[in-house]
C-alpha cells in the first residue's frame, strides 16, 4: 500500500473517531483514533525511511511502535511527544477493546485531538502539504469538505438518538458509516 493511501485511511480513521466521540462511543472513539495514528506511522516510515521500512515484516502493533521509535522519533524526525502521545493511545485502545474497563470522555477527547495532531504532524513532515479531506491525489467524491463532515455528524446524531429511543439500543458502532453515507448521499 502506497503513503498516500495510508495516509487517506488515517485521515479516514481520524474523522471517524470524531463523529464517535461526538456520539458518546468513547471506546469507539479511541480505537479510531489510535488506527489514525497507526496508519499514519504506517505511512511516515514508508515514506521517510531509506530504504523504506517493509511494513509487511512489521508483524505486530508493538512492532510498529518500535520502528516508529526508532526510524523517526529518536534520530529527531519527528517530535518526542508524538511517539509517547502513539503509546499512550495504544494504552487507551487496549483498555476500550478488550479489558472493558469505561473510557472516561476526557481520555476519549484527549486521544481524538492527540490524533488529529499527530496525522497533521505526519503530513506536513513527511509529505509536505497540509492535511486535506478532499485531497486533489484523490477521487473528489471519495472525501467530502469539512462542512459536508459537519453536516453528517449531526445526521448520524440525530438517527443515533432516534435508534436509541425507539430500539434501547445504546452503543452503536458507526465506524466506516460516515464515508459510506457521504458517498451514497452527497450535498
Amino acid at each position: 500500500m502506497k503513503s498516500s493511501e495510508l495516509m487517506a485511511k488515517a485521515r479516514q480513521a481520524g474523522t471517524s473517531a470524531r463523529v464517535l466521540l461526538d456520539t458518546g462511543d468513547m471506546d469507539g472513539a479511541c480505537n479510531r483514533a489510535y488506527y489514525a495514528m497507526f496508519e499514519a506511522a504506517r505511512a511516515a516510515l514508508r515514506a521517510a525511511v531509506a530504504p523504506p521500512v517493509e511494513l509487511e515484516a512489521i508483524r505486530t502493533h508493538g512492532g510498529l511502535i518500535t520502528a516508529f521509535s526508532l526510524h523517526l522519533v529518536k534520530p529527531g524526525r519527528i517530535a518526542t511527544e508524538f511517539g509517547k502521545s502513539l503509546n499512550k493511545v495504544e494504552e487507551l485502545r487496549l483498555v476500550a477493546d478488550y479489558k472493558g474497563d469505561p473510557i472516561e470522555p476526557e481520555d476519549a477527547a484527549w486521544a481524538v485531538r492527540e490524533a488529529q495532531q499527530f496525522v497533521q504532524a505526519i503530513q506536513t513532515t513527511f509529505f509536505g502539504k497540509s492535511p486535506k479531506y478532499n485531497d486533489s491525489s484523490e477521487s473528489p467524491h471519495e472525501f467530502r469538505s469539512l462542512a459536508t463532515v459537519g453536516r453528517t455528524r449531526m445526521r448520524l446524531k440525530l438517527c443515533a438518538r432516534a435508534m436509541w429511543q425507539t430500539t434501547g439500543i445504546q452503543r452503536i458502532d458507526l465506524t466506516g458509516f460516515l464515508f459510506a453515507w457521504e458517498r451514497r448521499n452527497p450535498d
